[in-house]
């Protein structure tokens, strides 16, 4: 037996990954994402986690429903082999409301991702992905540190600027200036 045959690994593209899903081939209640081909399962999202996207989701419903669309906790296929389900998106409106498929990068305003037991896998592992495929501008909200990370400027080698607001410092979604908030706006 030959013992320098290395193990095979199988790559999911994009399309394949929603067959999947679509037909519950994986027995998995949690959602799952697909990075660089491989299927990843998502954190529990706790009830702290949850009621953030929900006071974030809230604060963004301030922007006219005509500039953009909110898009909770769906997927938004990035290329043809990451497909990931961000906590929230501010995408471009369409008639569809997206129903005929998922958002492209080029739909996307904005991206958060409300980390507490995901940051390193968000930091780590959506980030970079995020940046590759013009991701104008992500925001991390860390639960942990209680703190925005605001990210824009994205390159093949991540993004080129990054801001934490301090707590009464406001911000703003690049795409979207007249809302105006600041960090106590969203931990409360």
């Amino acid at each position: 037996m030959d013992m320098d045959i290395e193990p095979m690994i199988y790559r999911f593209s994009v399309k394949q990954f929603q067959l999947i899903c679509q037909k519950k081939i994986l027995s998995s209640k949690t959602p799952m994402e697909l990075i660089h081909g491989e299927i990843y399962e998502m954190a529990e999202i706790t009830g702290e986690h949850a009621a953030h996207v929900t006071r974030m989701a809230n604060l963004f419903q301030k922007i006219p429903k005509e500039k953009t669309q909110i898009y909770d906790q769906s997927h938004v296929c990035l290329d043809e082999y990451s497909e990931f389900i961000p906590d929230l998106s501010l995408l471009k409106p369409r008639p569809d409301s997206y129903e005929d498929s998922y958002p492209q990068p080029d739909d996307v305003f904005l991206i958060v991702e409300v980390s507490d037991v995901s940051i390193d896998y968000d930091k780590e592992m959506k980030l970079p992905i995020y940046a590759r495929c013009e991701i104008s501008e992500l925001w991390i909200v860390d639960l942990n540190k209680k703190a925005i990370e605001i990210y824009r400027e994205p390159s093949p080698d991540g993004y080129q600027q990054i801001h934490i607001p301090t707590s009464e410092e406001t911000f703003s979604p690049l795409s979207f200036p007249e809302l105006v908030l600041t960090p106590n706006d969203i931990f409360g």
